[in-house]
């Protein structure tokens, strides 16, 4: 705002005296000392001489100030601010008032001494008050006001906590700032506990004095449980009814309790849609799949009335109930209430602005819990099923039947040869390899079809994708690095984060016990051969070794090392594998094109 402050003020000058009054270069170049010391140390600009017009003193008397505000001499700032703000005649008078506090809070950011930081911050809190009760400063009340907020951030947290906890309920014109300093000191007091939790136990009775704050504080812990049971039942009210039923267990001695108040409340309650949810999930965590089927089927003939992400959240639960397949498939297809790109750590939404982005938004995906099913619960006789499934709109069949060929190619299965005419179908530019693997006269011949398909195709993968679809085409290399596949299901990668756990497969009601044991023996073989890179480098040293002549050998080779361990998903042994599979390509294939275009090995 001191370089929008300062345009202004010279286009206003400008306007008066004209652009070649010998006071306006003056002021410009005091100005240009005023900014230099935001980088160049001290740089205080002179006083205005003694025939200068009343205009360009009064200017003067206040760059100098801000120049030394800006040199960090907050004493010589504040004095210089102080007789700004008691010359009646100055246009700079409310704003030195404000800026006289502004020096005493800066002055409590650099002290280290606990002391005089209370002092600075006491007097910041006192000008500014000033400011506020006084009328010659009204044009600079609200940034006093919203200064104040930040004094009482430091000085009292506990106290401003609970003032912001008032204020958002108030939801007043400041919502969103006062939104957003509520949530940095709740922030600020939920910490969480060396093994990653939040604990409620951490937080000081000082910031629990009023109800919202610990009533989001006991949202937010992961040991809330009893305390939101207990408040619930002292103040019988939705919100803590809400706290309580999300908190506990389907084993909890009070979940029946719940449920039956879940099951009062209006549908017109705002409780009313969350309270149903955790009533669901409270009968399916007891085994109790066909009531809990029920329920949400009651639920769902409302469901034009629920919010999108609502709708999807109701699916999830719908889907762990499923009775059968073609149930489950139904309800792992959810539309995606927003699209966004997580580069600033806040997932702001993008507004689709273009038809095709509106379009692409209304496009059935799979979410993380459906995609888990398919790539840790469902064997590849299940898999096989689904891709060839017409419940699945076409690109999530497409999805589905490309991580089911893959998984089976990987794995030898026989399933493979039947999918890969589905996989087709569904992928046309794969079509002539996909044939070629359908009719190979060997296993052997198939691996290595397989494997160039694989290396020619970065979309390949044996795991479903959850969330936004990959948008680049299948044969080419996707900026954001989503090529082949990690280590595990989902990009879980051990050797790059150790204390990520790995992702659980959902319990689904509708599968037996010999399809969860054939899928964990198929998941345990996947997850042997490791990441995608990796794997690529070993079976194409394995293909020159039991067939050095076949011509597509040395372009395997540099696919899995310029492609694969340059673009994949890497980890500690990429390197060697990399270089393995580089060094073959240079010594038994030095004169072919592939060799050439070779020029590095990849380290991950």
């Amino acid at each position: 705002s001191a370089f929008a402050n300062a345009t202004q003020t010279l286009s206003e000058r400008v306007a008066k005296y004209g652009a070649n009054n010998a006071g306006i270069k003056d002021w410009l170049a005091a100005q240009d000392r005023v900014f230099g010391n935001c980088s160049e140390g001290q740089n205080i600009p002179a006083e205005a001489a003694a025939n200068s017009p009343a205009w360009l003193k009064a200017d003067r008397a206040y760059q100098i100030a801000a120049a030394k505000f800006y040199a960090k001499d907050f004493v010589g700032a504040r004095g210089g601010f102080a007789a700004v703000a008691g010359d009646t005649n100055s246009p700079w008078r409310a704003a030195a008032a404000y800026l006289m506090a502004r020096t005493w809070l800066r002055q409590a950011s650099f002290t280290e001494k606990e002391d005089e930081r209370k002092n600075f911050l006491a007097n910041a809190e006192g000008q500014l008050k000033k400011v506020q009760t006084d009328r010659a400063f009204a044009s600079y009340q609200v940034p006093a006001e919203r200064l104040l907020s930040i004094v009482n951030y430091r000085r009292d947290p506990a106290g401003r906590l609970s003032e912001l906890a008032r204020k958002v309920l108030q939801t007043d014109s400041n919502l969103k700032q006062d939104v957003w300093d509520y949530t940095l000191l709740l922030d600020k007091y939920l910490k969480e506990t060396d093994d990653g939790e939040v604990a409620l136990a951490n937080v000081g009775a000082e910031a629990r004095r009023d109800d919202l704050s610990e009533w989001l504080f006991a949202f937010q812990a992961t040991d809330a449980a009893d305390f939101a049971l207990q408040k619930w039942q002292q103040t019988n009210s939705q919100p803590w009814l809400l706290a309580a039923i999300s908190k506990v267990a389907g084993k909890n001695a009070q979940a029946a309790a719940l449920i039956r108040a879940a099951d009062a409340l209006s549908p017109n309650a705002p409780a009313y849609t969350t309270a149903q949810y955790h009533a669901a999930r409270l009968i399916l965590e007891q085994g109790d799949t066909r009531a809990a089927r029920a329920r949400l089927d009651r639920i769902w003939q409302n469901q034009n009335a629920l919010p999108v992400s609502a709708r999807n959240d109701f699916l999830g639960l719908r889907m762990q109930a499923a009775a059968t397949l073609n149930d489950f498939l139904q309800a792992a297809q959810r539309q995606p209430a927003a699209y966004s790109i997580n580069d600033d750590g806040r997932e702001q939404p993008d507004e689709p602005q273009e038809a095709a982005e509106r379009e692409r938004q209304k496009q059935a995906r799979f979410d993380v819990d459906g995609a888990q099913a398919f790539n840790l619960a469902f064997p590849v006789s299940l898999l096989q099923q689904a891709a060839n499934s017409p419940t699945l709109s076409e690109p999530l069949r497409r999805e589905v039947a490309l991580a089911a060929w893959t998984k089976a190619a990987l794995l030898d299965d026989p399933a493979a040869v039947a999918l890969a005419p589905v996989l087709a179908q569904l992928q046309p530019a794969m079509k002539p390899l996909l044939d070629e693997y359908a009719t190979a006269p060997t296993p052997e011949a198939r691996k290595s079809v397989a494997l160039y398909l694989w290396l020619k195709f970065p979309v390949a993968s044996p795991y479903a994708r959850a969330g936004a679809a990959r948008e680049t085409a299948p044969g080419e290399i996707d900026s954001y690095r989503d090529n082949w596949w990690c280590a595990s299901a989902l990009g879980y990668n051990p050797d790059l984060d150790p204390k990520v756990q790995p992702p659980v497969a959902p319990a689904l009601a509708f599968l037996t016990a010999p399809q969860k044991a054939a899928a964990k023996r198929e998941n345990e073989r996947l997850q042997a051969f490791g990441t995608a890179p990796n794997y690529f480098c070993q079976q194409a040293i394995a293909w020159a070794t039991r067939a050095p002549t076949d011509a597509r050998v040395p372009e395997a080779l540099h696919l899995a090392v310029a492609r694969a361990t340059r673009y994949g998903c890497t980890d500690a042994a990429t390197g060697k594998n990399s270089k393995a599979a580089y060094d073959l390509l240079k010594k038994s294939y030095p004169k072919s094109e592939w060799a050439q275009k070779t020029k590095f090995w990849y380290n991950g």
